[in-house]
């Protein structure tokens, strides 16, 4: 029993210290990723402002009954992506825990993403995965140094790993496709 909990928790631990620098040049920039989305009727992986215009690109949230209309230009997508984490707590009271997919951008995005943070301080933006809205956090400040997170109480850290592994094999999949 005791080595059953010794693996589960080097397993977490791993993945608390995952990192991997995404090794591609960003080539999908703002204007490429809108004309997609508008040809696909589809939405690319990314952060998103959300908007009150009904403009067709309404999605509810996962594991949720909230939703909200994305404008279809996004503030930066998967090919901005620096580095990708699972960042978790270790508070005594279980209860208190939670864990969070922390993305760090890449810094040419920094000031895009400065900028939106600032229009959208006490709103929501929106985190999109594969064409479903995984969360969409309220603004509290703007963040000039390009991090990004995305944590809701509702979703476990297995979610949140597997979202990690997600983002990741996207990014894999952009890298092949662009060679």
């Amino acid at each position: 029993m005791k080595l059953c909990l010794l693996i589960a928790a080097l397993f977490f631990f791993q993945c608390d210290i995952e990192e991997r620098n995404i090794d591609f040049n960003p080539s999908i920039n703002a204007d490429k990723a809108l004309e997609l989305n508008l040809e696909r009727n589809s939405l690319l992986t990314g952060w998103y402002y959300t908007t009150a215009d009904s403009n067709g690109f309404y999605r509810q949230q996962i594991k949720s009954d909230v939703g909200f209309y994305i404008n279809p230009r996004p503030i930066v997508n998967l090919t901005d992506f620096y580095l990708i984490k699972l960042s978790s707590t270790n508070f005594s009271n279980p209860e208190d825990n939670y864990s969070s997919v922390v993305i760090q951008l890449e810094e040419e995005s920094y000031e895009n993403w400065r900028l939106a943070t600032k229009r959208s301080k006490y709103k929501e933006i929106a985190f999109i995965l594969k064409d479903e809205l995984v969360s969409a956090p309220t603004v509290n400040r703007e963040i000039p140094d390009g991090s990004t997170s995305i944590r809701r109480n509702d979703i476990s850290e297995s979610y949140n790993v597997e979202l990690i592994r997600d983002i990741k094999n996207l990014s894999l999949d952009v890298n092949l496709n662009e060679n």
